[in-house]
């Protein structure tokens, strides 16, 4: 009789232990939820701030240059990095370049994209180098800007590169 008592308060424990890891797991799984869907939101309202500027006849590039920035690196290559890309290779095709890595960076109303730092490096295929934000100097490099593509990747970004003289800047203010 003691045996199956024994054994039926080492069920409830386990049941009981059971229950408190779901428990956290759910937590921990609604507060991912809600960062996402914040991130979501930011990245749409970027994307819709994009076309308004587009309609409008706006260009980032153009933005960029009216801040003196003519030398960036892309930072995070998900959708907007690539569709970044898209726009300033448009933009440099526009005025007789072949890419935006191509133009010289100095011209008055030129950008040049020196490369992209991706922390999935590895495997994204695009018109410029990608790197690793561990295998990125901006200094070396000598960039104006490092441009953040993702709304949610900018505070990380400027801890990333909080020790050194290169501006981190969001995809996000050049759509004002």
């Amino acid at each position: 009789m003691f045996c199956l008592v024994a054994a039926g308060i080492l069920i409830l424990l386990i049941l009981c232990l059971y229950c408190l890891k779901l428990k956290r797991s759910t937590a921990f799984l609604r507060a991912e939820l809600a960062r996402k869907d914040v991130d979501s939101k930011q990245t749409v309202q970027m994307l819709q701030d994009w076309v308004r500027m587009k309609q409008s006849d706006g260009n980032i590039a153009q933005r960029l240059v009216d801040e003196g920035i003519h030398k960036v690196v892309l930072y995070g290559m998900e959708e907007n990095g690539q569709l970044l890309l898209k726009e300033l290779s448009q933009t440099a095709k526009a005025s007789g370049k072949s890419n935006p890595a191509e133009g010289t960076g100095t011209d008055e109303n030129s950008v040049r994209v020196l490369c992209a730092v991706d922390v999935r490096a590895v495997g994204i295929h695009a018109d410029v180098e990608v790197l690793k934000p561990e295998d990125f100097d901006p200094e070396k490099a000598g960039v104006d800007a490092i441009l953040v593509t993702e709304p949610s990747r900018f505070e990380e970004a400027k801890r990333r590169y909080a020790d050194r003289r290169t501006e981190v800047v969001s995809l996000e203010e050049f759509m004002v």
